[in-house]
């Protein structure tokens, strides 16, 4: 038998030390992706920063969009499986996937129709795209596996190792000092990922064999994808529109004072994702489906104060050291607009602690709760930006921003309760028959 001293360095072999590793690695990744929006604020114009942020954010997008949000079935089935089968799992959502891409692709061309993007930009946005949605994939699959640790090196590959190659050219070389330079570098990375995400992912599935279509089973994932698809799209809306209502309604300039400070700001999130909801929602969804619900409560309410105790730290980090980051880039348009800063933040801290309820209610199958919550965001997120758009551009999308974000809090937590209660008592008694019915 294990002695008190053997399991503490048993667990820390096997639970703590993975876990350090893997916060490392991923926050080192998500530092990277911060690091080099500061540095192009630094070494580029206001205008190119705001340019680069759009081009971000309709990328982070449009990966929803022609992934479909199909994964959220795949993984949910994966977990669900044997891993004998998992080969049949993976084969049936790559055919799902070049269906979006066949169907979804081409519409990317309205990006440059209609002058929202550079036409200059297109191939480079292409190539981004598709293979931000691969290496994305691929991330989510290790995660699946219980190597998160593979997952994070992906990552760290992805958003990371070629930023920090890049850095010192922007800085130093002004023949450098261009996006052009920063989308090729930003392939070069992603291509790399996605060779050491392949090699890593094969590993996982040992026991391949080769499946027909099965258009039965990737429509049945369609029924669940698209709940979670237009979830997905009206939330992640929410983070491109207001860039888009931005440049509409504001400069260039502006609008890379505001996509400085959304960088400043998710940072807290970026932290978050890997230190707290990477290692536990995955185990939250297996305790709920095995009927574990004691074991359950306790991985969530782990997980609310994990999310309370970060994000207030990181709040008070970012509120002491922004206006020293500011006055380092030395730009007016950074300093006096610093208050942005305040409600981005303000926001941010918002929509992480309704991330706890979300995963809550993703494991309790409860799709259409969300999907509730998410569409009314984004409906609300529209109506205030247009009702004030005319009296302050830039006040209308702040109000809207943080408008949004305390909705997705307030009413995923409703939901959250609610529904739990009503499970806890008989999964027919309910009088939101459309909420509780689940996916």
């Amino acid at each position: 038998m294990l002695n008190v001293n053997d399991f503490s360095k048993l667990r820390f072999r096997e639970v703590i030390l993975p876990s350090l590793a893997n916060v490392t690695l991923r926050g080192s990744a998500l530092v990277s992706r911060f690091a080099l929006v500061v540095i192009i604020a630094k070494a580029l114009s206001p205008e190119d920063l705001g340019l680069f942020g759009l081009f971000m954010s309709l990328i982070a997008f449009n990966v929803l969009l022609i992934g479909g949000d199909f994964y959220t079935h795949s993984n949910r089935e994966l977990l669900a499986s044997k891993r004998q089968r998992w080969s049949f799992y993976v084969q049936q959502h790559m055919f799902a996937l070049l269906l979006f891409y066949l169907l979804l692709l081409p519409v990317q061309g309205l990006l440059f129709v209609n002058a929202i993007l550079p036409t200059k930009y297109a191939l480079y946005y292409v190539l981004i795209l598709v293979l931000e949605h691969l290496t994305q994939e691929l991330n989510r699959f290790l995660v699946i596996a219980g190597k998160p640790i593979h997952a994070s090196l992906v990552m760290i590959v992805r958003m990371g190792v070629w930023v920090w190659l890049l850095l010192p050219l922007l800085w130093f070389n002004p023949d450098y000092q261009s996006l052009d330079v920063v989308f090729s570098f930003w392939i070069i990375g992603l291509l790399l990922a996605m060779l050491i995400g392949c090699a890593l992912a094969k590993k996982e599935l040992k026991n391949w064999q080769w499946y027909s279509l099965d258009i039965n089973w990737i429509k049945s994932g369609l029924k669940v994808a698209i709940i979670f698809l237009i979830s997905s799209l009206c939330l992640k809306g929410i983070s491109t529109l207001d860039r888009v209502f931005f440049a509409s309604l504001n400069d260039n300039e502006l609008l890379g004072v505001y996509v400085l400070f959304s960088g400043i700001a998710m940072a807290i999130t970026n932290v978050l994702d890997p230190a707290v909801f990477s290692f536990m929602y995955p185990r939250l969804v297996a305790l709920y489906q095995a009927n574990d619900f004691v074991a359950y409560d306790r991985q969530f309410k782990a997980m609310l104060f994990g999310v309370v105790g970060v994000t207030a730290l990181l709040f008070c980090a970012v509120i002491t050291i922004a206006p020293i980051v500011t006055v380092w880039l030395g730009d007016d348009a950074y300093t006096s607009n610093l208050r942005i800063l305040w409600y981005l933040v303000a926001a941010v801290a918002l929509y992480n602690l309704s991330m706890v309820f979300h995963y809550g209610l993703y494991a309790m199958g409860k799709d259409r709760a969300i999907l509730l919550s998410h569409v009314c965001a984004a409906a609300l997120f529209v109506i205030l930006v247009y009702g004030f758009r005319d009296s302050s551009p830039v006040g209308s999308i702040l109000a809207a921003v943080v408008a949004a974000n305390a909705w997705l809090l307030f009413s995923k937590l409703a939901f959250y309760f609610y529904l739990k209660a009503g499970n806890a008592i008989s999964s027919k008694i309910s009088p939101i028959n459309v909420l509780n019915s689940g996916g």
